[in-house]
């Protein structure tokens, strides 16, 4: 059973404290059909992209727990700001049985800065050139 609560007034395991103690950052939520993602700074490291379902699942009261989507070593980070685009987006899969296809995350590396393409259950695959190694960007870089 579905219970509707006044805005703001839901319970979140995201406190205030949580935010304010500098641990895990959590930025640019996508909505994905019934399903939230979001991106997760791990402490100062590798950026992770998980997924939640919103809604109750087979009629549960709980949402799904969340699961990380890109493998290690895998880091959704851009050494590109000054365009104002994000690392990642994702484009919804089919939920038609005899085509269902999950959704493909586009994503830029860290390590290479190389743009690849994941889908659940593949290994991501680069979807650009290897760039040449820039001083200036600290490692490769391909614009």
């Amino acid at each position: 059973m579905v219970t509707t609560l006044p805005y703001g007034s839901w319970p979140s395991p995201i406190t205030a404290e949580l935010l304010a103690t500098g641990g895990t950052q959590l930025g640019a939520p996508r909505l994905v059909g019934e399903a939230v993602w979001w991106t997760e700074g791990i402490s100062a490291g590798p950026v992770a992209v998980p997924g939640n379902e919103t809604g109750a699942a087979d009629g549960a009261e709980d949402a799904q727990d969340p699961v990380t989507v890109l493998p290690a070593p895998y880091n959704a980070r851009s050494r590109v700001h000054e365009y104002g685009g994000a690392s990642w987006t994702v484009v919804p899969g089919t939920a038609d049985e005899a085509t269902r296809r999950p959704p493909l995350v586009v994503f830029v590396n860290f390590e290479d800065q190389r743009v690849h393409a994941l889908r659940e259950g593949e290994q991501p695959l680069p979807l650009t050139p290897v760039g040449p190694e820039v001083g200036s960007a600290h490692g490769p870089s391909l614009r």
